[in-house]
């Protein structure tokens, strides 16, 4: 049997959502003289033996490389002497009897860092000093740069300081951590009048490269919105407190004009480029200004190469209009894509860089072609195709607009009369269904289905069913 369609412009639509909801683990206590301990165990075996024996595991179970197992388990000091003595290593000590009195001095040496930080801030000399422990105190604090601005968001100012007492340690065992060792700094801004108008601390800024050891310390920094841009005068200095006794100030200074009307400097040259300038050029035009002057200038090879302008190749499949491209949001509508396109897109990405293979990766998502299809994804050379997936209830036309006519579509009929197909007629924007039919098809011949009616938005179309002989 083999019917068709003639419509209005309506088609069909399905969509499904899935929220995957997940409990993350707890973490045991270490109550009285029991600690929670990491225990290294040979392998997966290991762990299945403890929990037999009643042993107190924590949730986490972290699997080595080399086939070890690694597990938490709150344990007494006998307890823990059974496990090592079955050549069960214990590594690292998560939580102790004693962490609690530990965390308690850290917090109120930080605390007593704070404080100190901001009463040198505010006073403008030293009236507090805080000792770190494993840290030395040159009284060096230096105030780097307090640059200010203004936009549609209102008034800021960025703040810089340094501190030559300030370092990171590390430990390596079981994993890497490292720990910032050195003073609290805080920073206050003041008016023409020496008035503090404002304070915050400030945060470290670090190189977490893998390859450095211990981390490096860099510089304090902090981004402080100063309030709405209300015609209020630019604060005048920064000063910066540190915990461990220093002071210091710098003047603030705007970072562009409000206007753009900053006139450059006497013998300011400008407009190197007076086009887009590609890589080979870019590497030319600083030899040529490094030649050009070699008494402001040095040409430097540097040890590691950055990753440059390159990137992945990707594309966005899986919608019934094509993506545009544009990031701009008009209404909803992104890259030609609306809500409901959205949330069907998918979003594929090279794993070779674009200029080494990764433009020339093609995709092709194809229509099941019955119901019950299942999902196929095939790959030759760099060609990727995705037989889509179907339930028993498919789209047999996606799209069909007004006077159009789709072609003959085939469906399985039975020997017996009686059989019948069940359709549904939905609004190709929305979604909504518009109405359903049963087709019960005669045997031996081809049915045309018809949708009559108004084009005006909200009428019920009416479906007629013509025989084909």
């Amino acid at each position: 049997m083999r019917p068709r369609m003639g419509a209005r412009s309506c088609g069909a639509l399905l969509a499904t959502a899935a929220i995957a909801l997940g409990v993350a683990p707890g973490i045991a206590a270490a109550d009285d003289d029991s600690s929670l301990i990491t225990f290294r165990l040979p392998n997966r075996a290991a762990v299945d033996q403890l929990q037999a024996a009643g042993t107190d595991l924590g949730e986490r179970v972290q699997p080595n490389d080399d086939g070890t197992v690694d597990v938490d388990a709150v344990v007494t000091p006998e307890e823990k002497a059974v496990l090592e003595a079955q050549g069960f290593k214990a590594i690292d000590v998560i939580q102790g009897p004693d962490h609690a009195d530990a965390l308690r001095a850290e917090r109120n040496a930080a605390i007593a860092q704070d404080n100190a930080a901001l009463k040198n801030a505010e006073a403008g000399r030293v009236v507090a000093k805080v000792k770190v422990k494993g840290a030395t105190a040159t009284g060096l604090v230096r105030a780097q740069r307090a640059d200010y601005w203004e936009s549609y968001a209102g008034r800021f100012i960025s703040i810089e300081a340094f501190s030559p007492d300030a370092h990171y340690t590390c430990t390596t065992t079981p994993t890497r951590t490292c720990t910032y060792v050195g003073p609290t700094l805080t920073a206050s801004w003041l008016d023409a009048g020496g008035n503090v108008l404002g304070t915050q601390q400030l945060s470290v800024f670090n190189d977490t490269d893998s390859s450095l050891n211990p981390v490096a310390y860099l510089y304090h920094a902090s981004l402080v919105r100063l309030g709405n841009n209300d015609g209020t005068a630019m604060p005048v200095k920064v000063r910066i407190g540190s915990s461990d006794g220093s002071v210091d100030e710098i003047d603030v200074k705007p970072w562009v004009s409000k206007d753009g009307s900053n006139p450059f400097p006497q013998g300011f040259q400008k407009d190197f480029n007076t086009h887009y300038v590609d890589p080979q050029e870019g590497y030319k035009r600083i030899s040529d200004l490094a030649a050009q002057y070699p008494n402001i200038s040095t040409l430097i090879d540097l040890p590691n190469k950055t990753p440059g302008y390159q990137r992945k190749s990707q594309a966005i499949v899986g919608t019934s209009t094509p993506y545009t491209g544009s990031t701009s949001n008009a209404g909803g509508t992104i890259g030609g894509l609306t809500t409901a396109m959205q949330a069907q897109a998918v979003v594929l990405t090279s794993q070779a860089w674009g200029q080494d293979g990764g433009n020339d990766v093609t995709a092709a998502l194809v229509k099941p072609a019955a119901a019950s299809s299942p999902l196929g994804v095939s790959v030759a050379g760099k060609a990727i195709t995705v037989n889509l997936a179907s339930d028993p209830n498919i789209t047999p036309i996606a799209t069909l607009g007004y006077r159009q006519l789709s072609g003959f579509l085939k469906y399985a009929a039975t020997l017996d009369a009686g059989g019948s197909y069940d359709f549904e007629i939905r609004d190709q924007a929305t979604g909504d269904v518009l109405t359903t039919f049963t087709w019960s098809y005669p045997r031996f011949r081809n049915n045309t289905i018809v949708l009559a009616g108004s084009t005006d938005p909200g009428s019920q179309p009416d479906i007629i069913s013509v025989n084909n002989y």
